[in-house]
């Protein structure tokens, strides 16, 4: 499974507006802030999450048994 962060630019920044996964179609995620607190889950039916919504912070993405940290700016 891989996952990228697509993003556009802003301020100097990369602003992270959507996860990249591949090879995990129709897999359950889940994404944890760094508290353990789950903030977002579905089913993948895209490749693409998007995580907009989410406050700046660290986070966790748990799809299957895999678990990739990313940070959003």
């Amino acid at each position: 499974i891989g996952v990228r962060l697509v993003g556009s630019e802003m301020c100097k920044e990369t602003e992270i507006d959507a996860l990249i996964v591949e090879g995990a179609e129709n897999q359950k995620y889940n994404i944890y802030n760094i508290t353990g607190v789950q903030t977002l889950s579905g089913i993948l039916n895209t490749k693409e999450i998007n995580v907009t919504a989410l406050q700046r912070g660290i986070y966790l993405i748990k799809i299957g048994d895999n678990t990739v940290k990313f940070i959003k700016k």
